[in-house]
């Protein structure tokens, strides 16, 4: 048995040496109140990738992504913004985060 995480495509999740490191750490971690966005906070450049599986209402997801985003100018969500709430970034994207 093994996590379906644990099985990436070495095609699409590989170093990009075009691409400028921009963050200190990437947290890629889904809206939850169980999830330790927090343990990011006193890093200086950090990038969430964040997706709501609906543990919340849309208020909520709405308000967890405006306190990440207050914590620190140099912060950043990867994930696109829609109406409040974070949008789905393609295995690509997602690649182009961690280069």
């Amino acid at each position: 048995f093994s996590k379906h995480i644990l099985m990436v495509s070495e095609d699409i999740f590989l170093p990009l040496p075009d691409v400028p490191v921009q963050f200190d750490a990437v947290y890629n971690g889904r809206i939850s109140n169980t999830k330790r966005h927090y343990l990011g906070f006193d890093i200086e450049r950090l990038v969430h990738i964040a997706i709501s599986i609906g543990e919340l209402p849309p208020a909520g997801d709405r308000a967890f992504i405006r306190r990440l985003q207050a914590q620190s100018p140099l912060h950043r969500i990867a994930n696109p913004i829609v109406d409040g709430r974070t949008g789905r970034l393609t295995p690509q994207q997602v690649n182009r985060v961690y280069a």
